[in-house]
């Protein structure tokens, strides 16, 4: 059978404006910001945050 490839992509992901490294606290809040490009042709799918290879996890307010 034929298999339909996925479509080719564009433009490569790119982060933009990378996020600053931080020191905080057991339990502490810190929001990291960044700027990354996309190709429009994608689903978006967002970014991951992860430290040591586990992913960080999200609170209420983690889009503003």
């Amino acid at each position: 059978p034929l298999i339909n490839p996925s479509p080719p992509v564009a433009v490569a992901t790119r982060i933009e404006v990378p996020p600053q490294s931080m020191t905080a606290k057991k339990g502490e809040t810190v929001t990291f910001r960044c700027v990354a490009t996309f190709d429009p042709g994608l689903a978006s799918h967002g970014l991951e945050w992860r430290r040591d290879g586990r992913l960080l996890s999200e609170t209420a307010d983690s889009d503003k």
